[in-house]
């Protein structure tokens, strides 16, 4: 999508999974083209409260504010995928595409954090605890 899921709001991955993320990393690794998947996963844990209650965070959890948009095709894409696309794209702080200086990515990194694409300064992959405030950008497939 060409601007972030409801414009510059911010979000925590899942806030409740902070240090509780460990028993999963390792389904998140080789994710081009998993997006899809990893969000419905992390959705399906978060809505039967797996790593903790829903929403504890400062900001709401994403997982529950992005399920309309699941439902119709919409994901959070992965790290790999993200990184595609900003290379693809030459995508970085002066692009015009309109990206907020970081968003969320669908890859879980260790057991506290998630990737995200960080279009700063070069558009590096990075990472941040998932109980941060952070925009997001659904992606589509065709």
């Amino acid at each position: 999508a060409f601007s972030n899921f409801n414009s510059e709001a911010y979000y925590c991955w899942y806030a409740s999974a902070y240090g509780k993320l460990n028993n999963i990393t390792e389904y998140f690794t080789n994710d081009f083209g998993k997006g899809k998947t990893n969000t419905e996963n992390m959705m399906s844990l978060w809505n039967n409260e797996q790593y903790g209650s829903k929403n504890s965070g400062s900001y709401p959890d994403i997982f529950g504010e992005i399920q309309d948009e699941v439902e119709k095709g919409w994901f959070i894409p992965s790290k790999s995928e993200w990184s595609a696309f900003g290379v693809k794209f030459n995508i970085t702080s002066s692009n015009p595409y309109g990206f907020s200086y970081v968003c969320w990515t669908s890859t879980v990194c260790d057991d506290s954090g998630s990737y995200i694409a960080d279009f700063r300064d070069d558009g590096h992959i990075g990472n941040d605890r998932v109980n941060h405030g952070i925009p997001v950008r659904l992606a589509t497939t065709f």
